[in-house]
């Protein structure tokens, strides 16, 4: 009830603040409000099994990678059920933006309201201040594995075609020194 409730709450008022008792579901619900709304289009949830470092490699990888698929926002139940069910035995990632199939190839995205930059590392005082410089926008912030977190900037009320969020994604990444993770694929 609390997700479903700030999933609603979040997608009448995108931007506004909000304070909540640590319920993952509940968090979930408010990312996905945030950044898909209630447009139509499709999800992706990927789950990265068996995560590691291989040796002589500063890399990560998995030892499987699936992509599992969501008509949104009809399965979004389903979707919130299985990103916090996978959570404890996999990496989960979801991709930023909406698809028009079931394909995360590139021309394949819907436009978006949200650009983003995963920002691995420690957060330092340069990259608030950079943060800093991104006033006027509605930012939020997701923590991201042991001392990253995924920077959000909501660009405004109308979807914006993904090569516009793919340029804002380069410049906020330059800005924080983020992740080559800007691509609409993401």
């Amino acid at each position: 009830d609390l997700a479903e409730a700030a999933y609603q709450t979040l997608t009448e008022f995108p931007d506004a603040q909000v304070a909540l008792p640590c319920d993952p579901c509940a968090a979930a619900a408010i990312w996905t409000a945030r950044l898909w709304s209630d447009r139509d289009g499709w999800a992706c949830l990927y789950l990265g099994h068996g995560g590691h470092h291989p040796k002589g490699s500063t890399g990560y990888t998995f030892t499987r990678f699936e992509e599992r698929w969501f008509r949104w926002p009809d399965d979004r139940g389903r979707l919130l059920q299985l990103a916090l069910t996978a959570g404890p035995e996999a990496d989960v990632y979801a991709g930023c933006l909406l698809r028009a199939t079931r394909s995360r190839k590139a021309g394949n995205a819907l436009p978006g309201l949200v650009a983003w930059a995963d920002v691995d590392g420690p957060w330092t005082p340069q990259r608030q201040t950079a943060l800093d410089r991104l006033t006027g926008l509605p930012v939020w912030q997701v923590a991201s594995g042991n001392h990253g977190r995924h920077i959000y900037v909501r660009l405004g009320v109308e979807p914006e075609p993904a090569e516009r969020i793919e340029a804002w994604n380069r410049r906020i990444g330059a800005l924080l020194e983020a992740d080559a993770g800007w691509s609409e694929t993401k």
